[in-house]
């Protein structure tokens, strides 16, 4: 893998070092100078490698899929469905709302000790 070296910067974002980067950027485990480049790079020069990751793992997951047999397609849009499914009747609840029923019902239990 070509790899773009920190004291290389600045350097211009042709489609070649937007590449480069965006391999860098999607290793297992990213470098060390893919870390010191991440800290320097612009918020604009960020956004245009993570647009090419994007495509990059969009061309991926589409030959993944066409490497697939109808039967393993259909099974593929089985799993998501029924995952898709098994989210929406799960209810996972709001932390933050059972935080407040939890103050709330200790205040009560407060005043009902008070009042005894």
């Amino acid at each position: 893998m070509k790899m773009i070296k920190f004291e290389d910067f600045p350097i211009s974002m042709t489609s070649e070092n937007i590449e480069i980067l965006a391999e860098m950027m999607m290793a297992m485990s990213p470098s060390e100078e893919w870390r010191k480049i991440s800290d320097i790079i612009s918020y604009e020069e960020r956004n245009l490698i993570r647009e090419r990751v994007k495509e990059i793992q969009m061309a991926k997951e589409k030959k993944r899929w066409e490497s697939l047999t109808l039967e393993e397609q259909e099974n593929e849009k089985r799993k998501m469905e029924t995952s898709i499914d098994e989210d929406t009747k799960t209810f996972r609840g709001n932390i933050l709302q059972q935080e407040r029923d939890s103050i709330e019902l200790e205040k009560r239990n407060d005043e009902n000790k008070q009042n005894i």
